[in-house]
């Protein structure tokens, strides 16, 4: 995501509040395009990698995969992937998920 989208300065430096926006957006979106019930599910792309090529960047680990992952749930979905380019994942930042 680009800088100041959604109002965040640095979205990689804010997990919680990029998701969160992403999939409210994403979920009003879809709701627009349902007929009758038959509306389409979106499931999330969950960063699990330190995106450090980037200006402004942190470090991603358990705290920033649990923040994405709340995001979600707080946006009212409930399905979402974990992504790493390099297919190694931070178990850490699912500990203790119960969804």
């Amino acid at each position: 995501y680009n800088d100041g989208v959604y109002g965040i300065a640095h979205p990689d430096m804010d997990p919680y509040n990029l998701i969160l926006n992403a999939v409210r957006d994403s979920e009003a979106l879809l709701a627009e395009q349902g007929q009758a019930g038959h509306t389409a599910k979106s499931r999330a792309w969950l960063q699990d990698f330190t995106a450090a090529w980037l200006a402004n960047y942190i470090s991603y680990g358990p705290e920033q995969i649990r923040a994405q992952i709340n995001g979600v749930y707080d946006a009212g979905a409930s399905e979402w992937f974990l992504w790493s380019g390099s297919n190694r994942y931070t178990a850490g930042g699912l500990l203790g998920l119960s969804n």
